[in-house]
């Protein structure tokens, strides 16, 4: 079986178990923010990429709020489709957001383009090696590349532990993660 068709498997096999782990794990948000580790916490990072959860994804609003009380900025995706290209926006709780393509909930308005440089990303899989496995769009693999073009980042996959997987299938254009949080541990990707 070809990578493309393991991979389809795979997010519908994911799809369907992150479901059950968000009935099973209702604390996740906070038991997350619990296992924020210091390092990050204390790393020269500015500008923080969160996301507005979509469906059973873990909500990172706990670990958002913790890095911004650290002095970091907050900022959200924004998907613009005619583009095809995923941007980072300056966002504070409390601003106006707005429903964008593929249920995104993405910053309203005007807001200030930025470049984050820690960003916290959902996922459907992964691995010990930093494989992610996202929805298969590759908006937010084609971002994080033209990010590592510009300067130094740190992506930091965000999920159930019960969404490793022993090898999570790649391609050329996959971006590895730097870091997974969990609800149980914190992963640092060597």
């Amino acid at each position: 079986m070809d990578i493309a068709s393991q991979k389809v498997r795979l997010r519908a096999k994911m799809k369907a178990l992150r479901t059950t782990l968000k009935a099973e794990n209702l604390d996740a948000a906070n038991l997350l923010s619990e296992n924020l580790p210091d390092s990050l916490l204390r790393s020269p990072a500015k500008v923080v990429s969160g996301y507005v959860p979509i469906g059973s994804e873990i909500d990172p609003i706990l670990l958002a709020h913790e890095l911004t009380r650290k002095g970091r900025k907050l900022c959200l995706p924004r998907l613009v489709l005619g583009a095809d290209e995923l941007s980072f926006f300056i966002w504070d709780f409390g601003d106006p957001l707005e429903s964008g393509p593929f249920s995104l909930v993405q910053p309203d308005g005007n807001p200030e383009r930025v470049y984050p440089d820690l960003l916290l990303v959902p996922l459907l899989a992964f691995d010990r090696k930093g494989s992610r496995l996202g929805y298969g769009k590759g908006h937010f693999d084609r971002a994080i590349e033209s990010l590592r073009k510009l300067s130094k980042i740190t992506l930091c996959g965000i999920g159930f532990s019960g969404q490793e997987v022993s090898r999570v299938p790649t391609e050329r254009h996959d971006q590895k993660l730097d870091w997974v949080i969990t609800e149980r541990e914190a992963i640092r990707i060597e």
